[in-house]
């Protein structure tokens, strides 16, 4: 690596590392000096994530521009840091290892951060106008269409019919709630509503979102998979002390390049100007830093866009298709151990219980997809093998084989469609995916529908239920919708042979009448083209918004007199 090479617009500092690679031998490798966080001044749900069993959302209409600015300062005491987030984190996880356990009656908090539309921020401050996202300035229902979602009038998914984000309901103020008991999650529900009211702002949209346990597995969506283990690790420090990294680092300095790039084994470290404006962004040197990120105003520095999508999830048709197909697939010879927990594990890219596929292919590991440390940890390109942790954490599970053309994990299979990890990709070399990322945020709506293919499983919520998907990035285009268009809805992307993203993806491209295509591989290696029309996720609101500092909202947006 040339060290030489200038770094005019951060200047970020270098530390020289000579260690033995696990690959190589001996190596020299430059370990930059990553940019402190303005920790006091982020909302703590784009960094580092509530992460609550129980959340909630609230969506307002701004009735009065000066009434609106009174209610934000009012509210602004009650907006969580990432300063704060990260110190309740902390303290949980020091007393669950004092005490052995989990301590859920001991500690306890609630959290709120706040976001704002585009016309919104340009009632509250004329500088708004400067912001230069497309996306952003046009919303998301005028982009929906080139999503994937559907365009007919008759259809649910159609922003015509969206109960939220469609043309006369895009809201002005987006809230999320999170907390770790339900009963205090509804005093701060209420605390909001009332004051909002009394600062003449309508609530027109409320959903309340819960995190799913079956089977001694937590963190699952409806579909019934774990949710949330691949998520970016975000570069960065808390102050100057050495070490105190935004994310913990677990792979032995020795162990070279991993321990520079990985957080958790298989969490790739990303530049936090991927996820918040005013730092450093991705390069294809995963260590040299980009130039600083910014969006128009000034005051976007410290704050982040935000995606809301609300998905529909039929429980029922999903598992049906899995079961028709797997009997089918079965009766053909195809596979002599197919079911339909296999199938779907081969088109999601992991079993229910968060096992990685690329792992274990014969059944479900829910200690593997439990574990931190192994449910991330995987490739493609090539063989994985054990590495040295700083805790002395052995991996015992099968480590995956080389897999770069989806004999294995398919192609189509969702979390390979995301993220192709060590293999080259249509945007670049082989760890251009990572300049795509994004952090997801977000839980299930509605109650779970267990045993879904029991004809006799009441369904009280007449199908209601599904997922709130929310995402934080600088850039909706080339992040969000660069995931949404280019590769989850194009069957030649990321790599070939691919598929559409069967499992999430919808396909709304022309001439191929809604239909999602993949293809499996099955014992003889032999290609096995699958496809569906069946619209398992429908979209049934959204938006784009910007989550800002709160030292934007104390200055700018909240002031009486900018407007």
């Amino acid at each position: 690596m040339d060290t030489t090479s200038p770094v005019p617009e951060n200047n970020i500092e270098l530390k020289n590392y000579t260690a033995l690679s696990r690959e190589t031998g001996p190596v020299n490798i430059d370990a930059p000096l990553e940019p402190v966080l303005d920790i006091s001044d982020i909302q703590g749900n784009a960094l580092p994530g509530f992460n609550k069993p129980h959340q909630y959302v609230l969506c307002f209409k701004m009735h009065d521009t000066l009434s609106g600015k009174k209610f934000l300062k009012e509210i602004l005491p009650h907006i969580s840091t990432l300063e704060e987030v990260l110190a309740f984190r902390r303290l949980y996880r020091a007393r669950k290892k004092r005490l052995g356990y989990k301590p859920k009656d001991e500690l306890g908090a609630t959290w709120l951060n706040i976001s704002f539309s585009y016309e919104c921020t340009k009632r509250l401050t004329p500088s708004a106008a400067a912001f230069k996202s497309e996306a952003f300035k046009v919303g998301l229902a005028e982009r929906s269409s080139s999503l994937g979602d559907p365009t007919s009038p008759d259809n649910e998914g159609s922003p015509h019919n969206w109960i939220l984000g469609g043309k006369d309901n895009v809201p002005d103020v987006f809230i999320i709630i999170g907390g770790d008991r339900q009963e205090q999650l509804q005093e701060k529900v209420v605390f909001v509503k009332e004051i909002a009211t009394a600062f003449k702002l309508e609530c027109i949209y409320d959903e309340e979102m819960n995190t799913i346990e079956s089977d001694g597995v937590t963190g699952l969506e409806h579909f019934g998979f774990k949710d949330g283990i691949s998520q970016p690790g975000v570069r960065g420090r808390l102050s100057d002390m050495p070490g105190d990294y935004l994310q913990e680092r677990y792979i032995a300095e020795n162990v070279l390049p991993d321990s520079l790039l990985y957080g958790y084994p298989g969490q790739f470290l990303s530049w936090p100007g991927e996820f918040i404006f005013g730092y450093p962004g991705q390069t294809l040197d995963p260590l040299i830093p980009g130039s600083i990120s910014t969006e128009g105003p000034i005051w976007t520095k410290n704050g982040s866009f935000m995606v809301f999508r609300r998905y529909k999830q039929d429980v029922k048709m999903f598992w049906k298709y899995m079961l028709d197909t797997s009997d089918e697939l079965s009766k053909q010879g195809k596979f002599t151990d197919m079911s339909p927990q296999k199938l779907a594990a081969m088109l999601i890219g992991r079993w229910p219980g968060g096992a990685p596929y690329a792992r274990v292919q014969d059944k479900d590991d829910k200690a593997l997809g439990a574990d931190k440390m192994a449910n991330n940890y995987f490739r493609y390109a090539s063989d994985s093998c054990p590495v040295n942790m700083v805790n002395g954490y052995q991996d015992n599970y099968p480590q995956s084989k080389a897999d770069p053309i989806g004999l294995t994990c398919p192609m189509s299979g969702h979390i390979r469609k995301v993220n192709t990890r060590d293999t080259s990709n249509d945007a670049g070399g082989t760890l251009a995916s990572f300049q795509q990322r994004l952090l997801r945020r977000g839980l299930p709506y509605g109650p779970p529908l267990f045993n879904p293919l029991d004809p006799n499983t009441p369904d009280p919520a007449k199908g209601n239920r599904g997922l709130i998907f929310l995402s934080y990035q600088v850039s909706i285009e080339n992040q969000f919708e660069f995931l949404r268009n280019r590769w989850m809805s194009n069957r030649f992307s990321p790599r070939n042979p691919g598929g559409d993203d069967i499992a999430i993806g919808l396909n709304g491209n022309y001439d191929q009448d809604r239909v999602r295509a993949g293809m499996v591989f099955d014992e003889e290696a032999q290609p096995v083209n699958l496809s569906t029309s069946d619209q398992w996720i429908t979209p049934t609101g959204g938006g784009y918004f910007f989550s800002p500092s709160l030292s934007a909202i104390t200055h700018v947006l909240s002031e009486s007199n900018n407007v």
